[in-house]
């Protein structure tokens, strides 16, 4: 793996890179928390397969991926942003252990879940701002994933800029499970959206 840890703050399993934003964390749960969807290890370990929610939808991409990932002949170096409790960095860190796994997010606890449930010595989970530690990651990626995380972004062409210049020279970006809408229906989806957060966020 061409990115070496040695010397950056560790603690409960987790690299930091950035300064942790812990106001983002506990919205962020306290959301997830009102949906009903925060998971125990128990369930962790089993996505994507785990009969609720989104997660029978999503065992067919994650397969095909690893099934693609599976073909590269070469050890890869793949970056899984919003990787949240690591299952699908862990899925991937699965096919090859000559594969060195990335798993990068802003949300602490869903992080040193990700660490406390998933051990392997090529997977690694990262605390990071993107946009503040470009220079760490220039050309280190074969592949960059996305996998249900891309609507948190709120400049679609300025990420992908950032994020083409983290790869090597043939290296992929991959955007999984994410919404795309038409232009005419973004002002639509982003006003649900909006409905749905300050029902979750201020229902008693």
């Amino acid at each position: 793996m061409n990115l070496d840890f040695s010397r950056i703050t560790q603690q409960e399993g987790v690299y930091y890179l950035t300064p942790e934003d812990a106001g983002f964390s506990k919205h962020y749960l306290a959301v997830r928390e009102k949906e009903n969807r925060i998971l125990t290890d128990a369930d962790v370990r089993k996505l994507p397969f785990l009969n609720r929610d989104e997660w029978p939808y999503r065992v067919k991409s994650t397969e095909r991926f690893i099934n693609y990932i599976a073909t590269k002949k070469q050890p890869q170096t793949i970056l899984t942003i919003g990787c949240g409790n690591g299952w699908f960095s862990n899925k991937i860190a699965e096919v090859s252990s000559e594969n060195a796994i990335i798993g990068l997010d802003v949300n602490r606890e869903e992080l040193e879940q990700a660490a406390r449930v998933f051990k392997k010595d090529n997977l690694y989970f990262i605390y990071a701002d993107i946009f503040k530690i470009p220079a760490s990651f220039h050309g280190k990626f074969d592949s960059i994933t996305l996998n249900g995380a891309i609507q948190y972004f709120k400049d679609f062409e300025g990420l992908m800029q950032l994020l083409q210049s983290f790869l090597t020279e043939n290296g992929e970006i991959h955007i999984i499970d994410s919404p795309f809408y038409k232009t005419n229906e973004i002002a639509a989806a982003k006003n649900v959206r909006k409905r749905i957060m300050k029902i979750l966020v201020f229902q008693k």
